[in-house]
């Protein structure tokens, strides 16, 4: 006497349940996976902002000579527009001899005097550096350092920023202030 063996599977109903619950996790993942690769293109920013404010910060107090003999401290190096020059996209930069010179050059030298030398990687974001500072600088007195990128191409800057003020004679960096970070 045989026994007929059943047949083993799926139903169709139990299939269609496991696609809906992938389809539901899909949708939940990839708009916050979008969000994780966007936060951490933006550490970019964060850091060279944090490396030009200390050397900032460093060359403040150093001794320099404007005109070849006399000595001051409690000064900035000037200031220094976009950097690169060229509109962010989507895609960043990726450093060639055009653009390191940008960040090098030797006519006015800010980024290096600041500490920085720019990326030396492919990178995303665009930087400036202002400041409404006298040699010597006087309490109040600031400077600004700012990053911008368009980082997913929709003409909508992200924005990153840290002033410096002098405040009794020092200069003293404030915090990070983000605007549209995941832009």
């Amino acid at each position: 006497m045989g026994k007929k063996k059943l047949m083993q599977g799926f139903t169709l109903i139990e299939l269609m349940i496991v696609v809906a619950i992938i389809g539901i996790l899909a949708a939940v993942a990839i708009p916050a996976f979008i969000n994780y690769m966007k936060r951490a293109k933006t550490s970019e920013a964060s850091v060279n902002i944090k490396t030009i404010a200390d050397g900032a910060i460093s060359y403040f107090d150093a001794l320099h000579s404007a005109d070849g003999t006399t000595r001051v401290s409690h000064c900035l190096p000037g200031e220094k527009t976009w950097t690169p020059a060229a509109d962010v996209t989507a895609n960043g930069y990726v450093p060639n001899d055009a653009i390191k010179a940008e960040f090098v050059s030797a006519e006015d030298g800010i980024w290096q005097a600041l500490g920085w030398a720019g990326p030396d990687k492919p990178f995303l974001y665009q930087y400036q550096w202002t400041e409404e500072t006298a040699c010597p600088a006087v309490d109040d007195e600031t400077a600004l350092i700012e990053a911008r990128s368009d980082l997913d191409g929709d003409g909508t800057f992200s924005n990153f920023s840290r002033t410096l003020t002098v405040v009794r004679g020092e200069l003293t960096s404030g915090g990070l202030v983000k605007a549209d970070e995941l832009e």
